[in-house]
């Protein structure tokens, strides 16, 4: 009988590659889903000791808000100034833990809810207090 096929030493070739592939391909796919969450990850942990407060003693119905920074090491990106919960201002910042900013926004009215928030790298974090604007 003349009998052709694969013989056992290129099956076993063939074996070796398919499963090397396959160990490529799991690897990019797991390595790529660590690394970006792991970047979010450090950015969601800034966000929890950083801490900023809008003063009421300071706003009114003029154009000026003033933040204070209470925590947090990390350098901030921007800082969003929210009206009525609605970001109206968006500004760089350099503002250091202990240090008063002075922010200005288009006219204030009595009765405005006025809060901020820290942006570090591409996170925003979570809204400071609320401070109504008086009279």
């Amino acid at each position: 009988m003349n009998k052709k096929g694969i013989s056992g030493v290129i099956t076993a070739v063939l074996m070796i590659l398919l499963v090397i592939s396959a160990i490529g391909v799991l690897w990019v796919v797991i390595n790529s889903f660590v690394t970006n969450n792991t970047s979010e990850i450090g950015s969601a942990t800034a966000c929890l000791s950083t801490q900023l407060t809008v003063l009421d003693n300071l706003v009114d119905t003029g154009t000026t808000v003033s933040v204070r920074r209470d925590g947090g090491s990390d350098d901030l990106s921007q800082i969003y100034v929210y009206v009525d919960d609605v970001i109206v201002s968006e500004l760089p910042s350099t503002i250091r833990v202990g240090e008063v900013d002075q922010i200005t926004v288009s006219a204030l009215s009595a009765g405005q809810r006025v809060s901020v928030a820290a942006v570090i790298g591409a996170q925003t974090c979570g809204k400071s207090n609320e401070v109504i604007v008086g009279p």
